[in-house]
């Protein structure tokens, strides 16, 4: 279900995990197996905030390694998953 950012509401889920992307955002076909080892990492690690999969650094020039994952200190834009746990503590 899409949530307009313009008009907060609460948002009550079972989900363990959920993703939130742009509107406007191009799927690779990998995403969906990106988030689903993403929210094995989520459940491993209490310290991991979010799964991003927007790197402002992908271009081919920048990536050398497909299976490298690396850990950021700033918040993941356009594309992200967080736990239900992240989301309740956050409203």
């Amino acid at each position: 279900m899409p949530v307009n950012a313009t008009k907060p509401r609460t948002t009550r889920t079972t989900h363990y995990c959920f993703g939130v992307m742009q509107d406007d955002m191009q799927i690779a076909v990998d995403f969906f197996s990106y988030f689903e080892a993403g929210a094995k990492l989520l459940d491993d690690d209490p310290k991991l905030y979010s799964v991003s999969s927007w790197n402002d650094h992908g271009q081919a020039r920048h990536v050398n390694d497909p299976f490298r994952l690396e850990r950021s200190d700033f918040f993941p834009g356009l594309g992200w998953m967080l736990t239900n746990a992240v989301w309740q503590s956050l409203q």
